[in-house]
């Protein structure tokens, strides 16, 4: 049975500096409509990780890498279009919001690739009742709550119909019923068939991860949820 794999890294080595290796001969696949997690210790790479897979170390930093990374069999060295096909939610959501009201931060993305007038209000709509966050639409996303904020930037990610959705440890520091309204969002884009990545400290996050990935010693192994726990 085909895999349906949307990313592909193989045999990814990285260092920032000589004196810095972060990952070596790293391997890994994710499929569609799936749920991956990335695990490690603080300072492990996990996040430079995603920064090599959403493309922005060596595309925004010109920081090269060894090995090849394939988001829908093309690498992302020539890919012209990454930001259409990955979206990226950090944990520190402010550095990604840019203006002041909900509905304007939500169709950025959207007006920048040109979509219509009633395509946009449609799109819009949909995340936002998604998220049930319809009614935070003219609110300052500066001024809403770590929670709403999350949501607010996984909105407007979600309108690019993105085919990978990467989660930094998004749920750092938000409210019990935002990070239950996030997992169940996770289980809805899973659905959809959306390959979701989640780097995670805490691990309850992941129970219904499908794929579990743990970089330890620079590299990448497989690991069971049981694994986790029992650590």
């Amino acid at each position: 049975m085909a895999k349906n794999i949307v990313l592909e890294l193989k045999n990814i080595s990285f260092s920032y500096n000589k004196n810095k290796q972060i990952l070596t001969e790293a391997n890994a696949e994710f499929s569609k409509g799936t749920i991956n997690g990335i695990v490690g210790l603080s300072g492990s790479g996990k996040t430079t990780l995603i920064r090599l897979i959403n493309g922005s170390l060596f595309k925004e930093h010109n920081y090269d890498y060894l090995g090849d990374i394939k988001v829908l069999s093309e690498d992302i060295k020539t890919h012209k279009d990454l930001n259409r096909f990955i979206g990226t939610l950090y944990q520190d959501s402010d550095n990604q919001i840019i203006f002041t009201k909900v509905i304007d931060e939500v169709v950025f993305g959207m007006e920048n690739y040109n979509k219509s007038i009633p395509y946009m209000n449609n799109k819009l709509k949909d995340v936002l009742d998604l998220l049930g966050i319809d009614y935070l639409r003219l609110r300052d996303p500066n001024q809403l709550s770590g929670g709403e904020k999350q949501l607010v930037i996984l909105a407007a990610i979600l309108t690019l119909d993105v085919e990978i959705l990467i989660l930094d440890e998004c749920m750092t520091g938000v409210s019990i019923s935002s990070r239950k309204k996030v997992l169940q969002v996770i289980n809805e884009l899973k659905a959809q068939g959306i390959c979701i990545i989640m780097v995670e400290h805490d691990f309850e996050n992941l129970i219904n991860a499908d794929v579990i990935y743990e970089i330890e010693n620079k590299k990448l192994r497989l690991v069971e949820y049981s694994e986790l726990v029992k650590g």
